[in-house]
């Protein structure tokens, strides 16, 4: 009995190892990535294919660039978002590895198929990205290689597809307004310089000393500080722009000292005005609204009493 009793012990204890092995392990396997090898730091090129369009982002010098529209700056953070989506897909999150299936989840030529690359043009990985979960905080994703289908978390179509939105990015200035100190504005006929006093308000100080609408102002160095363009136009020369003789200029300096100005054309038939930075060739589209808000005239900033500039600027201001 005594030996009867070990060796059912005995068995009792290799069951459970097998079993532990066995689920174990392939417990294990299912919660490592989809793509184990995957590291985002070696991706360099990717290629987003759907819709009959076909973009191309890569790398350089530590910045992203859409090559498929000529090159321009890829729009801040959107490459590290997605490749940052590709290391969260799982295998645990599988759900059919049957290639008659691929229709059902849109992960077949209905997808958007999408192809990361290194620096030596080598793919690191390939996969499919198909419809949204029932749920839609899931979108259905199908390893190129494998075959395997993921339901990974987050809505990732508009991720990987934008439609007819460009990846560009249409960023002409990103400050904290708080940096900007000096503002000049240049027009046919006419300039205004207005400065910061010693307690943080604005005045004017060119043309002639005034005080002037604080809010006004104020809406005039957020529009600078957080610029963004309606499109992106191309790139310099182009005649049609009027850049090569601007109209009218804003220039404005910054705490640090540095000195920032914008340049503006000709209008197009879409009520849009050419612009570009002076140390920049990229020419962008700014709706006439805007302009008009980053180009006012001295009336419009309400000039009230002669004199606030100069005691200002007694006070310890610029």
């Amino acid at each position: 009995m005594r030996v009867s009793t070990v060796l059912v012990v005995v068995l009792a204890i290799l069951i459970v190892v097998f079993l532990a092995i066995r689920f174990g392990g392939g417990r294990r396997d299912r919660e490592r990535p989809l793509f184990p090898d995957f590291e985002p730091a070696e991706a360099a090129r990717l290629v987003i294919e759907g819709g009959g369009n076909t973009v191309v982002l890569t790398e350089s010098d530590d910045a992203w660039f859409v090559a498929s529209e000529d090159s321009f700056p890829a729009e801040a953070g959107v490459v590290e978002d997605m490749l940052g989506k590709v290391t969260g897909f799982s295998r645990k999150d599988i759900i059919s590895s049957n290639p008659e299936k691929q229709a059902l989840y849109k992960v077949d030529s209905a997808g958007v198929f999408v192809s990361i690359l290194d620096a030596h043009g080598d793919t690191l990985v390939g996969f499919v990205v198909g419809k949204p979960g029932l749920d839609y905080r899931s979108t259905y994703v199908r390893d190129v290689a494998s075959g395997d289908v993921v339901l990974a978390p987050g809505y990732l179509r508009a991720v990987f597809d934008r439609g007819k939105r460009t990846w560009q990015d249409r960023t002409i200035y990103a400050l904290e307004p708080d940096t900007i100190e000096e503002i000049k504005i240049g027009r046919p006929g006419e300039s205004l310089t207005l400065r910061r006093n010693a307690a943080g308000e604005w005045f004017i100080s060119e043309p002639e000393s005034s005080a002037c609408e604080q809010n006004r102002v104020a809406r005039l160095v957020r529009t600078l500080a957080y610029l963004r363009c309606d499109e992106l136009a191309g790139r310099m020369p182009s005649p049609a722009s009027g850049l090569a003789e601007p109209d009218s200029t804003v220039g404005f300096r910054t705490a640090d000292g540095l000195w920032k100005e914008l340049l503006f054309g000709n209008r197009n038939d879409e009520r849009q005005t050419y612009a570009k930075r002076t140390n920049s060739d990229i020419v962008y589209l700014l709706a006439t609204q805007k302009v008009d808000a980053i180009l006012p005239r001295p009336a419009e900033l309400h000039v009230a009493e002669a004199g606030i500039g100069d005691g200002a600027e007694g006070e310890g201001g610029r």
